[in-house]
């Protein structure tokens, strides 16, 4: 599991993240725990479904790394936000 961001991003498809360590992602999560954890595969669901909500130029340098790794990994590169 993913605890700190700073950390290499697992490939596995079955890994989850805490919500609180990526703030959009957090934001969009505001009906969950923010100490609750996703998927990746379900990160990726969230980010696209509200992606309207989103100030993609407020991502912090460790969630757009997230962002675009889970895009890359899990979205066969494909965002359709």
């Amino acid at each position: 599991m993913i605890d700190n961001p700073g950390r290499e991003i697992a490939q596995d498809d079955d890994t989850e993240i805490r919500i609180a360590d990526y703030p959009l992602l957090k934001l969009v999560c505001w009906n969950r725990a923010a100490e609750g954890r996703v998927s990746r595969a379900e990160a990726l669901a969230l980010y696209e479904r509200n992606w309207r909500h989103i100030n993609d130029q407020s991502m912090t340098a460790a969630e757009q790394k997230f962002f675009d790794d889970i895009v890359a990994n899990e979205g066969a590169g494909v965002f359709m936000g």
